[in-house]
């Protein structure tokens, strides 16, 4: 497996330790060593608002870059409190959500009022550019890269994709 992935599985047994559902998923971890890549990819994923155990591991479709975006494997992604706030949006009343009133209303809009809108949080990540579109003139081919992806989320994955102007610089 990919080191990112490795430590994706690991963060998910440890959430998944309180539940006691840990056997389950390192049988599951057995099965995927020896994955190749492809068009698939493993991403930590949550489909309802809820506490950690609403994360589970799935295998999703690998993005693929447009003419002015790059590839980045992840090599690490922090959990951070944005990521908290999200995965559990739909039960953070309007006077403990941490920004004005009226952003909350407006942010629900965008993370969605009963499920989530995004399925993949992670707004920060440290990798490599493994693909660029063909009008891409800042990153080439094994650029080490670190960014911020904002609202938009999607670091929680083995890999990600963002315009070359994003919020992404070479280390």
């Amino acid at each position: 497996l990919p080191a990112n992935v490795f430590r994706i599985e690991t963060w998910y047994a440890n959430v998944k330790t309180k539940t006691g559902r840990v056997t389950e998923y390192l049988a599951n971890e057995k099965r995927y060593n020896g994955w190749q890549g492809g068009t698939l990819m493993k991403a930590v994923v949550y489909e309802q608002y809820g506490p950690p155990d609403v994360l589970h591991l799935k295998e999703v479709e690998k993005p693929t870059p447009k003419d002015n975006d790059i590839l980045i494997k992840v090599y690490a992604t922090p959990v951070n409190y944005g990521d908290i706030t999200a995965r559990n949006f739909a039960n953070i009343p309007p006077h403990k959500f941490n920004m004005p009133f009226l952003l909350w209303l407006p942010a629900l809009a965008f993370f969605g009022f009963r499920k989530p809108r995004i399925n993949v949080l992670g707004s920060e990540f440290a990798g490599k550019v493994e693909a660029i579109g063909k009008s891409v003139k800042l990153f080439k081919e094994g650029d080490k890269v670190f960014g911020y992806l904002g609202q938009n989320m999607g670091a929680n994955a083995e890999y990600l994709c963002m315009p070359e102007n994003g919020l992404v610089a070479v280390k």
